[in-house]
């Protein structure tokens, strides 16, 4: 706070949570999971509260104060009902700008993600921050260009839905991979995502998985809703099988509504793959987009002797029926 004017008043920690608090980004983190429940609480517990609360004087309330640093510290005094706090009081006339710049300067080492930036220049917005502003004075500070394109893709990824963006900052998703998600409809993140938990998602996965269910749903014309009431889906995902196991039937079930016709032949395939070359030396795969007419054969030997033995079982009728079969199919 150096050059801010202020000073040190003892203010009661329940009148503080009491007040309207427009610049509380650190219990935005809080509603995403994603404080730290372990520091500073244990600190606290050893140590006390060593240094003040940084608030600033509320303009449209006479008297009252707005936290700009030291959410859990309140939180804290306020669960072990302390009487007072210390606060270092900024005053009133402060220009919004620096306020926030307090908040930034505090909560700057969590913002370690495109998805946690983008939330702040979110609240930015909310709270009437100028974007000339944003993108000359508090961009840089995030570690991001000064360009006003940049800022509306971040302010739109600010506009995904919360689970999703707290999954986003989980993963590390890129600002590429956090725009992607913005294009999809608010209602099939919702529905999808309240299932991240049940499901062993990648980036690419899940970007997979809603291109196809969106595709699902513009080819069938209904709603998220509809979909996942599928029986096939709701029952699936409600089935108590592992998450790894859940989430490859799930992508196989998605699949198979988005490409019938597809799912149909990789099935075909399967049971020719099985007839033909069950409890031979050597395996066939192929490409299961089926895009690319061909096979791949791969085999392990361990003396020159298992190679004759493979070459002949690769050479007998049964295999090259196999081939002629799996190649009509691509």
């Amino acid at each position: 706070m150096q050059g801010l004017p202020f000073s040190i008043e003892r203010v009661t920690p329940k009148s503080l949570l009491a007040e309207h608090q427009p610049h509380a980004f650190s219990l935005y983190l809080k509603e995403l999971g994603l404080w730290n429940e372990k520091w500073p609480f244990a600190s606290l517990e050893a140590e006390g509260l060593l240094t003040p609360v940084t608030v600033k004087k509320s303009r449209e309330k006479p008297g009252g104060f707005e936290i700009l640093d030291g959410f859990k510290r309140v939180s804290w005094a306020a669960s072990r009902d302390l009487p007072f706090i210390s606060c270092a009081c900024l005053d009133m006339d402060i220009p919004l700008e620096k306020s926030w710049r307090v908040v930034l300067s505090a909560q700057k080492a969590a913002l370690d993600s495109p998805a946690l930036k983008a939330a702040f220049l979110g609240f930015l917005k909310k709270a009437g921050v100028p974007r000339e502003t944003t993108v000359e004075r508090f961009m840089p500070l995030l570690g991001l260009g000064p360009s006003i394109n940049l800022l509306e893709k971040y302010l739109k990824i600010a506009m995904l839905p919360d689970a999703v963006l707290a999954f986003c900052h989980r993963k590390g998703f890129s600002a590429k991979r956090c725009l992607n998600l913005s294009h999809h409809r608010r209602g099939l993140l919702n529905r999808f995502f309240s299932y991240s938990s049940s499901l062993t998602l990648t980036a690419s996965l899940a970007e997979e998985l809603l291109d196809n269910i969106n595709d699902i749903l513009r080819r069938d014309a209904i709603s998220p809703e509809d979909f996942f009431s599928l029986p096939e889906i709701s029952d699936l995902l409600e089935e108590g099988t592992d998450t790894r196991a859940r989430t490859d039937r799930f992508r196989r079930a998605v699949r198979r509504l988005r490409f019938p016709v597809l799912t149909g032949i990789e099935r075909q395939m399967e049971g020719a793959g099985k007839k033909f070359f069950s409890g031979k030396k050597f395996s066939v795969t192929w490409d299961k987009s089926l895009e690319n007419r061909v096979l791949n054969i791969t085999a392990s030997v361990k003396s020159p002797e298992e190679f004759v033995r493979l070459v002949r079982d690769m050479e007998d009728e049964t295999s090259l029926e196999g081939i002629k079969a799996l190649l009509s199919y691509l």
